[in-house]
């Protein structure tokens, strides 16, 4: 069972951010977390950036975080007076406008954790890890993978795609763009949705992710689709269109970028015939090719 220590670091994080326009910070972009062993796995090590407001509340897409925490934990023997599965966290922490930090604190029984590194990227941190009591130093290094498509600027979501590609205007309505929630796109990954209602007989959802949701070509009515460059396998690029009723329509396009899905959906009411199935099939066909060529 591990035991934890919290160290509380009180600082004044807001100045400290307010610098991070300096020229030559490496700050991270957006709240992260980073994980792992020690280089040497002496020992367990969570980096974590975030944003909260006032509130308490998630800052959702925000560029810059404002606290750091850090937790450090023990393996089971680790030998001579030092403690084992102990876990160590440091909340409260700050990120100087170097991209430098250290955190630091002694316990019971003159036991003494530090913990200082810095952000060699806006994807990386490196740290050095110092115990008293015969405990080991050691040190790591984690980077974060590339986002499997391109991010948004900071403080968009996934909307940004549609409407900064026009595609947004082509389905009827531009989507909102600073409407936020938090799991409206991944800062690590580039994953992410946005849904919304074009008007009252309209619905819109698009999202970029890991898995297609369209069967292969040729089945249950799905229809490859021209110009959103090579496809992938037996899936390629695919358009498919349900009637779900005389009165309801739902149209899916689906189209492989690098190792991501993106997809757009158009859920239309009023729409059953075969004439303006065709018409909203050709419609998001048009978006997705206004998408990829922004973001291929």
């Amino acid at each position: 069972m591990v035991r934890r220590l919290v160290a509380l670091v009180v600082v004044c994080v807001t100045s400290v951010f307010g610098l991070a326009s300096v020229a030559g910070a490496d700050l991270p972009l957006y709240p992260l977390q980073f994980s792992g062993a020690s280089a040497h796995g002496r020992y367990q090590v969570l980096v974590e950036t975030g944003c909260y407001s006032e509130g308490g509340q998630a800052c959702g897409g925000s560029p810059t975080p404002n606290y750091l925490y850090v937790e450090v934990t023990t393996p089971a023997h680790p030998g001579g007076m030092c403690p084992g599965n102990e876990e160590f966290q440091f909340t409260n922490g700050s990120i100087k406008a170097s991209g430098a930090f250290n955190v630091q604190q002694a316990y019971a029984g003159g036991l003494t954790v530090s913990v200082h590194g810095s952000f060699p990227s806006t994807r990386s941190v490196h740290g050095t890890i110092t115990m008293s009591h015969s405990c080991p130093s050691d040190y790591f290094t984690f980077t974060l993978p590339r986002p499997l498509v391109k991010v948004p600027p900071p403080g968009h979501n996934v909307c940004y795609w549609l409407v900064k590609s026009g595609a947004g205007r082509l389905l009827g309505s531009p989507p909102p763009l600073d409407d936020t929630p938090v799991t409206g796109i991944s800062p690590v990954t580039g994953l992410g949705q946005c849904e919304y209602y074009v008007h009252t007989s309209s619905f819109v959802n698009f999202s970029i992710s890991q898995q297609d949701g369209i069967p292969p070509v040729g089945s249950q009515g799905v229809k490859a689709v021209s110009g959103l460059g090579p496809g992938a396998g037996e899936f390629g690029h695919a358009i498919a269109a349900t009637r779900e009723s005389r009165s309801e329509v739902i149209a899916d396009v689906s189209f492989h970028l690098g190792s991501a899905w993106l997809s757009i959906d158009d859920e239309a009411y009023g729409t059953g015939s075969a004439l303006k199935v065709a018409k909203l099939e050709a419609r998001l066909a048009d978006a997705a090719r206004l998408i990829y060529h922004l973001i291929a």
